[in-house]
């Protein structure tokens, strides 16, 4: 997929949160670790709520903006990679962890980059809000990870 408008971006970003709930529950059915699935499961919830965010994003958002052209168009982030992570069983906290941040970190990524290069205002402002909200899930995805493993 090539970006052409806002919503693209929008609907690319919804689209990788919904792969990526998908991609934990698979794990959570191979994970034999207990803490493992607990936070496999908490990630999936959580990705499923940032899927549908955007979504409704998508559909209040301001119609002009949603359908505003960007001059810059990267290729979309490639999450193949780290999807097609060895599932293993015996995965610890940490390596789950870790692939989630590689997740948002792209998603960040890619928000930082559309916003550096547009020369209008308003796209710019929900970028940076993109980029801001991800930034907030990242630090709130340790914050849980981290109380979780002092159960």
């Amino acid at each position: 997929m090539r970006f052409e408008t806002i919503q693209d971006v929008l609907e690319h970003g919804r689209a990788m949160h919904q792969q990526i709930a998908d991609f934990y529950r698979q794990l959570d059915d191979a994970s034999a670790q207990t803490r493992v699935r607990m936070l496999l499961e908490y990630l999936a919830e959580h990705e499923q709520h940032l899927a549908e965010a955007l979504h409704e994003l998508r559909s209040v958002g301001d119609p002009a903006l949603m359908h505003s052209f960007l001059a810059h168009m990267p290729d979309p982030v490639q999450f193949d990679a780290a999807l097609h992570v060895p599932i293993r069983p015996d995965m610890e906290v940490d390596e789950v962890l870790e692939m989630a941040l590689r997740f948002d970190d792209a998603l960040i990524e890619l928000y930082q980059n559309l916003a550096e290069h547009t020369d209008n205002e308003a796209i710019r402002n929900l970028l940076n809000n993109l980029t801001e909200l991800e930034n907030l899930e990242k630090r709130r995805v340790v914050r849980n990870t981290l109380m979780m493993q002092d159960l």
